[in-house]
């Protein structure tokens, strides 16, 4: 059933609870707070809801007649990313753990009031819209709202995945759905980004990235190789330090590099804030082109290439012509 509020929201809430008295007393009272509310009684019925019509935040029951709270919000976030909240009738610390390491974002002990559920359910929310401001106005130099950051990862040609310091996969665009849904990525009990091949080199890959081991840096890894395809990942820091919370991130993109090797401009400007020349001077060092034949075929002058370079140094956070080839190769040529 759904209750729409009176208030104007666009606040999304999928609530999950198998006894029909306390999942009417919380619907009833979200709705009239202003929220927009899905209930549910059964996990199958949430994942049909939650597929069809992705909330902003979750609440699930840990008590189900058909699946647990926990593993129900291991579907949910193997689907796509959003902050959960589990309920229960019981103070149980391993279920609390169980469930914090899954992904889920909080815990609640049932009886409660909607008084006691919405405080809990408004710092999930702000905490997760924060972190796609933050996202969408790092990622991108003409400040893409966070409401546009899926349509432009999803026209990537590249599966793109941003993970918290957990491993969670926060983001995904429509080629990395792809590849969970193929198995080529997966996510395990804990809620974790793996790889189904060379998973002892991916993991590494990520706390590198995240700053877990020291130098928090990029690197890439070769995850299969086939006749017709060779899929690489590679990840990034997205922060140069953690947040006031501790959080830090990472970029993860898996490509097959038998494609081809140029960059669009969307992904580069969405990186790293590159221009479309600036892009263009990258693809053209790529495939080997020296700065006088690059000024040649575009029609620049080699001081307007130097300021490029310049430009390029200080986005990426190199410092010669060699490591801007270096890093931008390595998503297709990774060390083995």
């Amino acid at each position: 059933m759904e209750h729409t509020g009176t208030q104007d929201t666009d606040t999304r809430v999928l609530l999950v609870d198998d006894d029909p008295i306390i999942l009417e007393l919380l619907s009833t009272g979200l709705t009239k707070a202003g929220y927009r509310v899905d209930a549910c009684t059964e996990a199958k019925r949430a994942l049909a809801h939650y597929h069809d019509t992705t909330p902003d935040v979750a609440v699930l029951d840990v008590g189900l007649p058909d699946m647990s709270g926990t593993d129900l919000a291991r579907e949910l976030l193997h689907s796509e990313y959003r902050p959960i909240l589990i309920l229960s009738n019981y103070k149980d610390l391993d279920t609390v753990q169980q469930a914090i390491t899954s992904g889920v974002v909080g815990y609640l002990v049932k009886p409660l009031s909607v008084e006691q559920l919405i405080p809990s359910l408004e710092t999930s929310l702000s905490r997760y819209r924060k972190r796609r401001e933050w996202i969408a106005s790092h990622l991108d130099s003409d400040s893409v709202s966070a409401q546009h950051l899926t349509e432009v990862m999803d026209r990537f040609p590249f599966g793109l995945l941003i993970v918290d310091r957990h491993h969670h996969p926060i983001y995904r665009n429509a080629p990395a759905r792809a590849l969970l849904q193929d198995k080529v990525l997966n996510i395990d009990p804990a809620g974790r980004l793996r790889a189904r091949m060379n998973s002892e080199r991916f993991v590494p890959l990520l706390d590198q990235a995240l700053g877990k081991t020291a130098p928090r840096q990029w690197g890439a890894v070769l995850l299969e190789a086939h006749p017709t395809r060779r899929l690489h990942a590679w990840a990034a820091p997205l922060m140069d330090k953690p947040d006031y919370d501790g959080e830090t991130l990472a970029a993860v993109t898996v490509f097959d590099s038998e494609r081809d090797h140029s960059y669009t401009w969307d992904a580069m400007k969405t990186l790293y804030k590159l221009t479309r020349k600036e892009t263009n001077l990258i693809n053209g060092l790529l495939k080997g082109q020296t700065i006088e034949d690059y000024c040649s075929a575009n029609f620049v002058t080699a001081n307007t290439v130097r300021t490029h370079l310049k430009s390029i140094y200080r986005k990426t956070d190199t410092n010669r012509q060699a490591e801007v080839v270096r890093l931008f190769s390595s998503m297709f040529m990774p060390f083995e």
